[in-house]
């Protein structure tokens, strides 16, 4: 019994360290100096999971799902599974510059995650290929290609049956590309960037804590290309810190409910990725943002080898541009699981936005 409660205190202990330390992180990183209209490459919305897009965005409390690499890599290890693999793409369509009657020019993007865990006996290892913004944009006889990609291996550990602790690597590459057939202009420029991500995840019999953060992230692009073009295109990109704080509670067998916080970093002098193309920059607001989500998952057959969930959820997008207005959001999805294969598909609905995610995943209890 001493024994026992030494191992409990421990894993407290370890996991107030890092809880320290990753608020001490996020403090930290706000002192950072940040160069001037840089791209900001961040959104306000869930991207990834078509489960965890459906249930407004709330992920980092609820683990299990091999796309938990994507929000809290914690969470890998309390799934019962040996073996997950899965993939989900979404369309995004955000016109936010007509918030604030801007022409927005903003064409559709794809953001796609490829991921993979194996769960042993005492951790779990997971591999995954993220493109969180793939974008390609015509007009007349330019052409932009904007582009983030990353390759990411997560460990996740047992430290108890209830308390698991998490780390995410990804090396990132970001990638600008402009074509003017009629100028003979053909520029393109790459810039890598290692980043990582941390959490730690405690799972009850009914209610789950998770938290995570994600420090910020910035490419150095070099600008000297646009003497060639006559205006700024080649520019910095940034992505802020964030952390999440996230809850679930299954009040019974068949209801799953959760809710995240998201607590988002300031940026400074930043604007509207591909604003150079409009008829002038659109900056994003200086400031700090917190994002409430919530949602609910409901099973609504259960057989010896089926299984259909439901999931609804919503949540308020603050406004990223100066004179803009908050978007609430409406989430819903249906999963179908027959065997061991996996088929989702979830929608996002807002003013001036769609989002739509299919999902597929395969779990296996031995392998």
């Amino acid at each position: 019994m001493r024994n026992q409660k030494g191992s409990c205190l421990g894993a407290l202990n370890t996991g107030w360290l890092l809880v320290v330390l990753l608020i001490g992180l996020t403090l930290s990183s706000r002192g950072q100096a940040q160069s001037s209209s840089a791209y900001g490459v961040y959104s306000l919305f869930p991207q990834g999971s078509s489960r965890f897009m459906a249930m407004g965005g709330a992920s980092v409390g609820v683990g299990g799902d091999v796309f938990a690499i994507a929000s809290n890599p914690a969470g890998l290890s309390s799934s019962d599974e040996r073996f997950l693999v899965g993939g989900t793409q979404n369309r995004v369509v955000n016109r936010e510059a007509e918030l604030i009657d801007q022409i927005d020019l903003s064409r559709p993007y794809e953001y796609m995650l490829f991921a993979g865990v194996y769960n042993f006996k005492k951790f779990s290892l997971g591999l995954a290929y993220t493109a969180p913004y793939a974008q390609n944009l015509e007009l007349d006889f330019q052409s932009t290609e904007t582009l983030i990609e990353a390759y990411q291996m997560a460990l996740s550990f047992k430290v108890t049956d209830k308390f698991f602790i998490g780390l995410l690597g990804e090396m990132s590459q970001a990638k600008l590309a402009y074509k003017d057939t009629g100028a003979s202009i053909d520029l393109k420029e790459e810039v890598q960037q290692f980043n990582w991500i941390a959490g730690l995840f405690l799972q009850g019999k009914k209610i789950s804590i998770g938290l995570s953060y994600r420090p910020s992230l910035h490419y150095d692009f070099d600008e000297s290309e646009n003497g060639a073009l006559g205006f700024d295109f080649f520019r910095d990109m940034k992505r802020p810190a964030q952390l999440n704080l996230g809850f679930s509670y299954r009040p019974k067998e068949k209801l799953l409910l959760a809710f995240d916080i998201d607590f988002v970093e300031k940026l400074d002098d930043t604007v509207l990725i591909g604003s150079s193309l409009y008829s002038g920059e659109i900056p994003i607001v200086e400031e700090s943002r917190v994002v409430y989500h919530g949602g609910l998952e409901y099973q609504l057959l259960k057989k010896s080898s089926t299984e259909v969930l439901c999931r609804v959820g919503a949540y308020q997008e603050p406004t990223r541009l100066y004179g803009g207005r908050s978007r609430f959001h409406y989430t819903l999805g249906l999963e179908v699981r027959l065997g061991p294969a996996i088929l989702s598909v979830s929608f996002d609905q807002a003013e001036s936005f769609d989002n739509t995610a299919q999902g597929f995943s395969i779990s296996v209890g031995n392998l």
